[in-house]
């Protein structure tokens, strides 16, 4: 029975649909690094083992750690996922 279910494995192991690994992309330790790489293209602050990314305005973009700087085109390609919030501002009233 082990031999059968070592080669009904070797069989479809070619056919098995693998999910999408993260890509490889860039990852600049200053946010003026990846500025002049990214161009007109959004900076973004990538958590690479969470593949989770902040904006520049939001709470956790330049923080926390495992991250980098990278392109937000790069990021959403390499499928990455945008959680950031906007930094809490305080509110004036009229």
């Amino acid at each position: 029975m082990k031999r059968f279910v070592v080669a009904l494995y070797a069989l479809l192991l070619p056919t098995l649909h693998v999910a999408h690994a993260a890509e490889p992309m860039d990852l600049y330790d200053t946010e003026r690094q990846a500025l002049s790489a990214c161009g007109k293209d959004p900076v973004v602050w990538l958590i690479v083992p969470k593949s989770t990314y902040w904006r520049k305005g939001e709470a956790g973009y330049g923080t926390g750690p495992n991250g980098g700087y990278t392109c937000q085109r790069d990021a959403d390609h390499a499928s990455n996922h945008h959680v950031g919030a906007p930094t809490k501002r305080a509110t004036r009233r009229h």
